[in-house]
């Protein structure tokens, strides 16, 4: 359905969808998806859960987070509007599409591939990739070179599973880095965001399961650094799919 201005939508979301069940908003960089549980903190959650009661606490509606996104990515989110169709949406989470865009530091000794390793997490919430197994989760990752600069490649990347920044380690420990990315890349030289954006989710919807499709532009910032490039080099590019 078509989405009209609202006052009580704030500033950073774009809700491109919105029906009996769920959202499709779209985050900009810098928003948090959920809260740390530090004061004052500012994120989607609490805002569409604003949204949903028009500004009226009395009102018992909240929304449900079926997935995230780190803070510094930008892209496509999906919220449940109750509990039924956010469990129904993660049972059928393996049937959901997640496809990213990212700028990477270099250029990649392969033009596509598929990365795994098993990533566990530190006590300072640093992710790392273990060779036991049994200390971490696997976590698989495809990707495909959709153009290169002087400095930077663009990928294109499939997520087969869901682990928190598993697409900024996994590229980090090929060497070559998100750009932006001065947790697991190099010191961020200037003020610019982190070069990850959800750029494409498909899923089935769960209450008459038909497909859905949402898809945004490539970003300004990420254009840029590619002149030229547009969404049919894009969608050219494809990424294994397992």
């Amino acid at each position: 359905m078509s989405v009209k201005a609202n006052r009580h939508v704030p500033r950073g979301i774009t809700i491109l969808h919105d029906d009996r069940d769920l959202y499709v908003i779209y985050k900009q960089a810098g928003l948090l998806t959920t809260g740390t549980g530090r004061p004052g903190e500012f994120t989607v959650e609490q805002a569409m859960g604003d949204y949903i009661r028009k500004g009226n606490d009395k009102v018992r509606r909240q929304v449900y987070l079926v997935h995230r996104i780190d803070r510094e990515t930008s892209g496509l989110l999906l919220l449940a509007k109750s509990a039924i169709a956010q469990r129904r949406l993660q049972d059928d989470w393996d049937q959901t599409e997640k496809v990213y865009l990212a700028v990477v530091h270099g250029h990649l000794k392969q033009e596509r591939g598929r990365i795994s390793s098993y990533l566990a997490e530190s006590p300072t919430f640093r992710v790392f990739a273990v060779r036991n197994p049994a200390e971490g989760r696997l976590a698989s990752t495809t990707y495909t070179v959709v153009a290169t600069a002087p400095s930077f490649s663009l990928v294109k990347i499939r997520l087969l599973t869901g682990r928190k920044h598993q697409i900024r380690v996994h590229f980090a420990d090929l060497g070559h880095p998100v750009y932006g990315d001065d947790r697991y890349g190099p010191p961020r030289s200037t003020g610019r965001r982190l070069f990850l954006h959800a750029k494409r989710l498909a899923f089935n919807h769960p209450h008459d399961n038909r497909r859905l499709t949402f898809e945004t532009p490539i970003p300004g910032a990420f254009a840029e650094l590619f002149p030229g490039i547009d969404d049919a080099a894009w969608d050219a590019a494809r990424p294994p799919e397992r």
